[in-house]
This record gives C-alpha cells, sequence and structure tokens, in this order.
C-alpha cells in the first residue's frame, strides 16, 4: 500500500494453473463438476501461473524471521526459491531503519521484540515505542487502522450526521481515530462509519493491547 507501506491483500484473476488447481476440488469426495462462471475467452487471457509469492511480497516480516534465526546476511540464506538481491536488501535496509537489527545483521533488543508481535515490523515498532513513551493504547489504535481497511461510508474523512476531520491535521491516523471515537453509551463505535471496518479495526487494536501486554510481562 503507496499509504501505509505495508502489504496488502487484492482481490484478483486467478491464474490458468490455480484455476485447474481449485477445479479439481470438485471431484475431490466424488465424480463431481465445475462451473467457471466467466468464458473461455477470459480463462485463455490469463496467465499460465502466478508469480510466486516470495517474488513479488514484501520481505521484511521474512527478513525478520531469518535474522531471528542468527543468520547476520539474509543474501546469503539457503531460500528455496532466492527472490531478488534487491528485495533482500531494502529489507534488511527498513529493518535497520525500523531498530530491528544493527549494521551486522544482528538482531537487536527491539528486534526481539518484534518477533513477538503478531504484525509487520513497522507496527511492531510503533507498538514498541508507544509503549516505550506510555502511550502503548494508543499506538495499538493507531496500529489497528493502519492495518485494516480505511472505514470510510462516502469520502476520506467525512461521514453523515458528523463533522469532517482537519485533512490537514498532524496525522491522517489520528483523524480516522477521531471519526471512529470512543465506545458511546451502549458500546457502539464509529456508528456513522462502515459498521464492518470498524469493527475489524476494533478487534484488531483489541488483539494487538494483549499482545503488547504479554510481550512487556515476558
Amino acid at each position: 500500500s503507496p499509504w501505509t507501506g505495508l502489504p496488502t491483500i487484492e482481490t484478483e484473476r486467478v491464474s490458468q494453473a490455480s484455476a485447474d488447481q481449485r477445479a479439481g476440488r470438485a471431484g475431490r469426495v466424488r465424480p463431481g463438476r465445475c462451473i467457471r462462471l466467466y468464458t473461455s475467452q477470459d480463462f485463455g487471457a490469463r496467465p499460465a501461473h502466478s508469480t510466486a509469492e516470495i517474488l513479488r511480497l514484501d520481505l521484511a516480516e521474512t527478513a525478520l524471521l531469518v535474522h531471528g534465526c542468527g543468520v547476520r546476511q539474509a543474501a546469503e540464506f539457503e531460500w528455496f526459491e532466492k527472490p531478488a538481491r534487491s528485495a533482500i536488501e531494502a529489507a534488511d535496509s527498513l529493518l535497520e531503519r525500523l531498530g530491528a537489527i544493527d549494521a551486522l545483521g544482528s538482531l537487536t533488543a527491539d528486534g526481539r521484540a518484534m518477533l513477538g508481535l503478531p504484525v509487520h515490523p513497522r507496527l511492531g515498532r510503533l507498538l514498541i515505542e508507544s509503549a516505550r513513551r506510555g502511550i502503548g493504547r494508543l499506538g495499538c489504535r493507531a496500529a489497528a487502522v493502519l492495518s485494516e481497511r480505511y472505514p470510510r461510508s462516502r469520502t476520506p474523512f467525512e461521514s453523515p450526521g458528523r463533522p469532517a476531520a482537519a485533512v490537514s491535521g498532524p496525522s491522517d491516523v489520528f483523524a480516522i481515530l477521531d471519526l471512529i471515537g470512543e465506545p458511546d453509551a451502549e458500546g457502539r463505535v464509529g456508528s456513522t462509519l462502515d459498521r464492518g471496518a470498524v469493527a475489524s479495526i476494533v478487534r484488531t487494536a483489541t488483539q494487538l493491547e494483549r499482545s503488547l501486554a504479554r510481550l512487556s510481562r515476558g
């Protein structure tokens, strides 16, 4: 995502190989029939195979795990399917800027803490720093906003029946948190926004608070 710098999940057409693999499921238990809800021309225009995830995804999380196993140079790791060296170097550069590894590739204390959090290293750094500054709950809510889809109902920072947040404020994330607000008398939040997205943000924030609490106890 160009907004958060985090990996995102997008819906797209599967490759021919994936379509064939899915068709096989129709006959897994007994003879069956697979009906594709698209034309043969559509199928023929699709790529034969999907690009392997290791060759197209952000490698920061994977590189952190590799360093967590004691490997200093992720580029020298014996990958089953080796990604581009530039992608590995970009991941290591990000991890070093986040303070997860040092200049020699060794895991730092913050890096070890990031391994204990179920989020991308970018968000892991946010959580660790917010806890260090005594605003862990706010950090968890901000991380939840960044990791979930935007809860807008109409246009960014605006929803029916509620004043629009200042787009030019100090942080887009804070603007979204302001729109979501705190629970009302009935325990609801962000009732004028996309309820599903808001529910996901609240649920994720709660889970992150628990993870951060376990990390601090450890």
